[in-house]
């Protein structure tokens, strides 16, 4: 259920440049469609011949990581949430939400995370908790039935150089 986008302008026209996540929205469960990193780098606002209503549109650019190449998705405010969704033209089946986070590279938060961070790996009783756990080396094969989503000090400073 989709409502029409505020017809005063295109709502990224200053978003070039702005790092997002795509994520996938009511898509089935084992349908091979993931998360998009990347970065808006244009946008266009669209009349189509057959309506009367601007279909704003934005240009994606996907990390190089995602083998995806460039793309223009058209934009949409869902009804129930009231946030961005886009859909990338020429595919109609999956929507995707759009999601801005503020923690690129130099920002305020980015920093922070990344003292925090560094705070841990100095404490003295992080040792055991600064690399992933090898159940196998350390012979206790049940760890990954109790420890369902371990989680690391290097594997936090990757996700978050990754922008995860």
């Amino acid at each position: 259920q989709r409502a029409n986008i505020a017809s005063d302008g295109n709502p990224f026209s200053g978003a070039s440049g702005d790092k997002v996540t795509l994520i996938p929205v009511d898509a089935p469960d084992g349908d091979g469609v993931t998360e998009i990193h990347g970065r808006i780098v244009g946008y266009d606002n669209v009349m189509p011949e057959d309506d009367d209503e601007v279909e704003y549109q934005i240009l994606f650019l996907p990390e190089a990581s995602s083998g995806k190449g460039a793309f223009w998705a058209s934009l949409d405010v869902r009804a129930d949430t009231s946030s961005y969704v886009c859909q990338p033209v020429g595919d109609s089946t999956v929507w995707y939400s759009i999601e801005q986070f503020d923690y690129q590279h130099g920002s305020d938060a980015h920093q922070q995370c990344e003292a925090v961070l560094a705070w841990l790996g100095r404490q003295g009783k992080a040792a055991p908790f600064a690399e992933p756990v090898d159940p196998v080396a350390l012979n206790i094969p049940t760890y990954p039935d109790v420890v369902k989503n371990p989680m690391d000090i290097s594997t936090m400073a990757k996700k978050l150089e990754n922008g995860q």
